[in-house]
């Protein structure tokens, strides 16, 4: 019988010494464990953001003149540890690339939306109406963003050349409000 007495009070010493230990310790592994598969999580489910790009002029609703048809093109980078690639720049109008006619800096783009003047459309100006406007843009890691909006060019105010709904009718009666307003402008001094 001594010799179970023995076991059992060794046993229980043994217990009672390291149960201390065993109670710190299991917190400390817990803790470390959440804090570990939190990081992991968080680095795994972020989402890579890519950069962002927007048509900023014209706005949304207006119009562009024929004789003058530019736009800019804004953008920024989605992550802070990749920025925009310049050279990666395209723009295209109705599926016809013009990027060569656009300057690039770090957040914007801009340039005519004209026809190449080396192009098939030579020495024309952009047809009146809507017309579709693609771009892109990437970062230096490959991650790119499109962008596709409509353009509505409009005749110019300055245009020499009538527009088409416009009669002889018209013509003659505009040329004449403006010989009776220079009339009543010298009588009027």
């Amino acid at each position: 019988m001594r010799h179970t007495t023995t076991r059992v009070r060794g046993g229980a010493t043994a217990l009672v010494m390291l149960f201390p230990s065993l109670v710190l310790a299991v917190p400390l592994l817990a803790q470390k464990q959440a804090s570990d598969t939190t990081q992991a999580s968080a680095t795994s489910n972020a989402p890579y953001r890519p950069p962002a790009l927007a048509l900023a002029a014209p706005a949304r609703g207006e119009s562009l003149p024929q004789n003058k048809p530019a736009i800019v093109l804004r953008y920024a980078r989605g992550e802070p540890d990749d920025p925009i690639d310049l050279a990666s720049l395209v723009v295209l109008v109705d599926g016809e690339d013009r990027t060569t006619q656009f300057h690039a800096d770090s957040t914007e783009a801009w340039g005519s939306v004209d026809p190449l003047a080396r192009g098939a459309s030579a020495g024309q100006a952009l047809a009146l109406g809507v017309h579709q406007l693609t771009a892109r843009i990437c970062s230096s890691r490959s991650i790119c963003t499109d962008l596709r909006e409509t353009i509505t060019i409009e005749p110019s105010v300055f245009s020499t050349e009538p527009t088409p709904h416009s009669s002889s009718k018209a013509r003659v009666l505009t040329v004449i409000a403006l010989i009776l307003t220079l009339i009543q402008r010298l009588f009027t001094f």
